[in-house]
């Protein structure tokens, strides 16, 4: 079986943020990175939902968050499930069928 290399599209880039209003790291997506940055304003979109107001470089790492931890981890494995469907298996008819059929000629 020859596995296809997942396209740049269906990847998903996220860096840990650590929340100086929560006590956990959340996840956020590039683009979400980038317009935080845009807007000048040092609040980013969580994969979570959440809003995440980013704490100082210099403090150390937090635990992270449930909700983005299970959603990094469930696009992580969820999108290689296509790639572990294989056909249905068509049975061969069995001994018996064989029989019936040839008997009907």
């Amino acid at each position: 079986m020859t596995v296809e290399p997942h396209t740049a599209e269906n990847r998903l880039f996220t860096s840990w943020v650590t929340s100086r209003v929560e006590a956990v790291d959340h996840a956020v997506t590039d683009e979400d990175m980038t317009a935080g940055i845009a807007s000048g304003t040092g609040t980013y979109q969580a994969v979570c939902g959440g809003r995440v107001v980013a704490a100082l470089l210099e403090e150390p790492p937090r635990p992270r968050c449930l909700r983005c931890q299970s959603y990094v981890w469930a696009r992580a494995t969820l999108r290689d499930a296509e790639l572990d469907k294989r056909p249905p298996r068509h049975r061969q008819p069995g001994m018996l069928a064989r029989l019936v059929e040839w008997l009907r000629g």
